[in-house]
């Protein structure tokens, strides 16, 4: 097992730094050589062996292809000249979503688990107070966040986001903590824990940025203009990519896929109205934070009862 102390740099820092280069950089170039770098170096500190590294390449290849494919940048002007054959691209976003899913369910092998929190998170009432953390999500988070999402074009245009994100919180977090209490799968914990601010750096740029990217920016993007021709085709759209993201947290029990149904109906009737992937991110981790700070988390003892 990994010691966290020595490591920490490499799981933190470096991923979260190719997703803020995302942001900063018109063009992902910068946020890709980051990307390749983080797996030298993971590589080096034994973090990631040959299985792990080749899943990463494989996923970027097939993110570029996708890119190319919906007119995004990919840093590289001699790639961007042209467009790849139909086939190509049907196979590559097959392979995409493949390895997409089975990142975020860390069921690619040759990353290294090693302790995230080892300390109880949040008070004696939850059911676990442990966290293990691999380099498999946040590297999956750097490269759709590098490839396969258009960015706020500017800063201002980024703060014209906080009304919005700011009344769906207010509107929607109270159903979910009043849904939460009342199943037992949450209970009032009033805290603020010193592990606050290292959780909020890997829950924001590694679970917000790599969930929404998915869920948001690109499955409900593409199943809003394959329903567009339906009266209430974007409806439709919404409550479904909503229900696969409920789903998707299966592993918390029924009471945690309705609270994750809810939240994502929330993040993705933000992210429609305003067209915005910042602001489904911000939304989610906006949850996700009155979450740590308020209630037992990651869940009540009794939520599995």
């Amino acid at each position: 097992m990994q010691s966290i102390a020595a490591t920490s740099w490499t799981l933190y820092y470096l991923p979260g730094l190719a997703i803020i280069f995302a942001w900063l950089f018109p063009r992902p170039t910068v946020s890709i050589i980051s990307i390749l770098l983080l797996l030298t170096v993971s590589w080096t500190l034994g973090l990631a062996s040959l299985p792990g590294l080749a899943a990463i390449v494989l996923l970027l290849t097939c993110a570029v292809i996708y890119a190319l494919h919906q007119r995004l940048p990919v840093g590289f002007e001699v790639l961007q000249r042209r467009q790849p054959p139909l086939a190509v691209v049907t196979i590559a976003t097959v392979v995409f979503l493949a390895l997409v899913i089975a990142l975020a369910m860390h069921a690619v092998p040759g990353f290294a688990n090693v302790n995230y929190l080892a300390e109880t998170l949040a008070g004696s009432g939850v059911a676990t107070g442990k966290l293990r953390f691999t380099l498999d999500k946040p590297l999956l988070a750097a490269v759709l966040a590098a490839l396969c999402v258009a960015k706020c074009p500017s800063p201002r245009q980024c703060l014209n986001l906080a009304r919005p994100v700011a009344w769906q919180l207010l509107t929607y977090l109270p159903i979910i903590a009043v849904i939460g209490l009342a199943t037992g799968i949450l209970a009032f914990d009033l805290k603020f824990s010193t592990h606050y601010f290292r959780w909020a750096y890997a829950n924001l740029l590694y679970t917000c940025v790599a969930e929404e990217i998915f869920f948001r920016g690109i499955l409900q993007r593409h199943a809003t203009q394959a329903l567009a021709r339906y009266r209430h085709g974007s409806g439709y759209a919404l409550a479904a990519v909503s229900l696969l993201f409920g789903a998707a947290h299966l592993g918390g029990g029924w009471k945690f896929v309705i609270l994750a149904t809810i939240a994502g109906f929330a993040y993705g009737q933000v992210y429609q109205r305003t067209r915005r992937i910042e602001a489904a991110i911000l939304l989610h981790f906006a949850v996700n934070s009155a979450h740590f700070l308020l209630f037992t988390y990651p869940m009540a003892k009794n939520a599995y009862t």
